[in-house]
């Protein structure tokens, strides 16, 4: 069951400041097994005059071993599953 509702259109003003940072960090780059390897991160702040502030934040690593082939190796179709 589905039920739509009609309501009235909504008036107001919402207000919102945001801040934001982000940081790439490579830590090796053309070795062997390492064509590339990283870290990073960002954090994002938001203040909404409604719900208040909100941060949130994220972080990654990143290995590349080959030209081509990323940290997980997914199997082509000429390849299969398995090979």
């Amino acid at each position: 069951l589905e039920s739509i509702i009609a309501s009235a259109g909504a008036r107001g003003a919402i207000n919102l400041k945001e801040a934001a940072a982000q940081l790439d960090i490579p830590l090796l780059a053309d070795r062997p097994f390492f064509r590339e390897l990283g870290i990073g991160g960002a954090v994002r702040v938001s203040d909404y005059s409604t719900t208040g502030t909100v941060t949130s934040f994220e972080g990654d690593a990143r290995w590349l071993k080959h030209y081509g082939f990323s940290a997980l190796d997914v199997p082509t179709l000429s390849q299969g599953v398995g090979a």
